[in-house]
């Protein structure tokens, strides 16, 4: 009797895990008809907010200013992963070894700040994949040994 109480038991927590929603990510903003998620947001307001002047803001911009120069970091990321994906680019395995380091080792010297405003290393994985993905658009584009190649005019 014992075992059957168990094993029903164990059936219904399988049943109760399994039908568990997943939590929704939460999307700060649609560009485009694309949704971006809060924390890819988070992640430009805050690179806004740290270093204003970067963005031709003054150190006493507006929160306004502050969000529209994230806005327009979003749009460029999300602008980068649409052409790359458009392009037919691929990353290279010492591409993606390489962006994996530099998370790793952002990861190291800023895990607490990004953990205290809700940015996960997946996010910072993210980021730096369309970095290197704006690398990759550049040298399609201009690197005089593709046939693609703007012309030097």
């Amino acid at each position: 009797m014992k075992k059957i109480f168990a094993a029903l038991l164990a059936v219904f927590i399988l049943f109760s895990l399994a039908s568990c929603k997943k939590e929704k990510e939460s999307y700060a903003l649609t560009i485009e008809g694309t949704d971006i998620s809060a924390e890819i947001y988070t992640y430009f307001l805050d690179r806004v907010m740290s270093r204003p002047q970067d963005y031709g803001l003054s150190e006493k911009a507006s929160q306004k200013e502050l969000r529209n120069a994230a806005i327009d970091d979003c749009k460029r990321y999300l602008y980068i992963n649409t052409e790359f994906a458009e392009m037919g680019l691929t990353l290279s395995a010492a591409e993606k070894v390489a962006v994996s380091q530099e998370v790793n080792n952002i990861w190291i010297r800023s895990e607490n700040h990004y953990d205290s405003i809700g940015v996960s290393k997946q996010t910072i994985t993210k980021i730096c994949t369309a970095e290197k993905y704006a690398d990759a658009i550049f040298t399609k584009l201009y690197d005089k040994g593709t046939e693609d190649a703007a012309s030097e005019e």
